[in-house]
Formats: C-alpha cells, sequence, structure tokens
C-alpha cells in the first residue's frame, strides 16, 4: 500500500488511490487487482518493481567477485 499511495508515474495518483481503496475494501493485495484488471503487463509490473530501482541499489557493490 505504501508504494501505491505516492503519485504514481504509471498509474498517476487518482488510479493509484482507487487501487489502494480498492484492495482495502476487497481485502486482495494491489498487484492482484491490477493483475485481474489487465492494468499493467507482467513486464511492467516487474519493472516497476524491480528492487533495485525502487531503491538505488547499486548491484556491483554487494557481488562477491570469484
Amino acid at each position: 500500500m505504501i508504494l501505491i499511495k505516492y503519485k504514481h508515474p504509471v498509474l498517476g495518483y487518482e488510479k493509484a488511490t482507487e487501487l489502494a481503496a480498492e484492495a482495502y475494501k476487497t481485502n486482495k493485495g494491489i498487484l492482484e487487482i491490477i493483475r485481474e484488471k489487465k492494468i499493467l503487463s507482467e513486464q511492467q509490473i516487474k519493472e516497476l518493481l524491480d528492487p533495485v530501482k525502487l531503491t538505488g541499489l547499486d548491484k556491483t557493490k554487494y557481488l562477491k567477485k570469484l
């Protein structure tokens, strides 16, 4: 719910708020609703929720060198 409440660049604030309200009312997850309504493709979901993109994590700093 936290991710959806800010002004989402793809969904827009109003759609994000609508989805959050529906998730709350139906006790479903936001991703479940997005998939049911086919609002985003699986590829779009994967890209938008990529932890590296969301956090700005630099994977090269944490990869073990063999």
